[in-house]
């Protein structure tokens, strides 16, 4: 994949989207009820604060199409909720994309190939509401 964006700079935009898609660094977000209601018979009061799952709805089923695969091509790739959406929108996501953008390319520009380190192994970060690894050792060769 990192050979074939190396190649096809086009590709970038679409490689930012997806990496949001399935994995939203942002995974929960709470909110407050403003009134009683009740889903899928669960009661839920005004006042109440409640969690809802970003990673969870990227990945949703009836809405993306082969939803655990990691894919360039889907035809709408900004159609996630990996910076909320709505009134509840990220107001840094653009700037968040620009400097994914600008990173991107430059490693793009200065590294022929990355692979992960022999022996590395997940190790996630401590805070449970956000997605990532705490170290993310790399094997770069430069261009």
């Amino acid at each position: 994949l990192y050979l074939r964006v190396r190649t096809n700079r086009e590709l970038v935009p679409p490689l930012i989207e997806e990496s949001l898609r399935i994995d939203s660094p942002v995974q929960l977000l709470a909110r407050t009820c403003t009134k009683d209601v009740k889903i899928d018979g669960v009661r839920i009061k005004k006042g109440d604060r409640i969690l809802h799952s970003i990673a969870s709805a990227n990945r949703d089923e009836k809405h993306y199409p082969d939803s655990e695969t990691f894919r360039l091509d889907r035809p709408h790739p900004r159609d996630h909720v990996a910076f909320g959406a709505g009134p509840h929108v990220c107001p840094g996501a653009f700037l968040a994309r620009m400097e994914a953008q600008v990173a991107l390319e430059t490693l793009l520009d200065r590294v022929a190939r990355l692979e992960l380190a022999p022996g590395y192994a997940f190790d996630p970060n401590p805070v449970f509401w956000a997605f990532g690894p705490k170290t993310l050792r790399v094997a770069l060769a430069p261009a």
